[in-house]
């Protein structure tokens, strides 16, 4: 019985060093974040881009960055702050808006996003073999990703357990500021890439794999851009 029991022990253990090495590098990742928001030369207080991440295992391709009228109260989501209520978390983009006036770190965000005739969104479609926005795109079947700058949705939001990877993604209110989030998202890149392969525990070698993402416009599916692009990746540190 003896035995047994210090190896129990031993096994919570490894589950609980486990669980703190696993909390101790995502909160690494989300300080990286909001460095890189704050750095003035970068996100510059999200004046430059805001950059958002999400549980990959929790997406449907392909995604699409829209937007909806102001007034519009067809599309509800769960705002990562409030979407741990479920039902009652549920809101319309203005009305979180509206609440987020009364948050000091998003007050001037929500009346910059007020002040405009639409809300920009990063959404995804339920249904199977969407390809292309239609006009009744948005409809209750529609999961909101992101609201930029104000914030992601929770139902892909990223926790420690995230193990099937992750989606970043950096979006701004002027298409100028291209440039400002890649060089965003390069640098989150290179952080996740620090905090994952220098961390390695018991001698095994962890490998971050980076994978393209291309950028379709709806209106004529041609291919915008791609991130990261030939050059952005031989910026990235070589795997030894």
């Amino acid at each position: 019985l003896r035995n047994d029991a210090n190896e129990q022990s031993d096994s919570y253990m490894d589950v609980s060093d486990g669980a703190r090495s696993l909390m101790k590098k995502f909160n690494l990742f989300i300080r990286a974040q909001t460095l890189i928001h704050h750095n003035p030369e970068l996100g510059n207080k999200r004046r430059n881009g805001a950059l958002g991440s999400h549980n990959a295992s929790a997406l449907s391709w392909p995604l699409h960055f829209l937007s909806c009228k102001r007034k519009d109260d067809t599309v509800k989501f769960s705002p990562l702050r409030e979407g741990w209520m479920e039902g009652k978390g549920k809101c319309t983009p203005r009305e979180y808006a509206t609440r987020a006036l009364s948050i000091p770190d998003l007050r001037k965000h929500a009346q910059a996003l007020l002040s405009l005739p639409r809300f920009p969104m990063l959404v995804m479609k339920e249904t199977e073999g969407v390809n292309s926005i239609e006009d009744n795109y948005l409809d209750s079947d529609v999961t909101v990703l992101s609201v930029s700058p104000l914030t992601n949705g929770w139902e892909t939001r990223t926790t420690p357990l995230a193990a099937g990877g992750i989606l970043i993604e950096c979006s701004a209110g002027d298409e100028s500021l291209e440039v400002n989030c890649r060089q965003m998202l390069l640098q989150l890149i290179k952080e996740t890439i620090k905090i994952i392969e220098e961390s390695n525990e018991q001698g095994k070698q962890k490998v971050v794999l980076v994978e393209a993402v291309d950028i379709v416009r709806a209106w004529n599916k041609q291919l915008q851009t791609t991130f990261p692009s030939y050059e952005e990746f031989s910026e990235l540190p070589e795997i030894t």
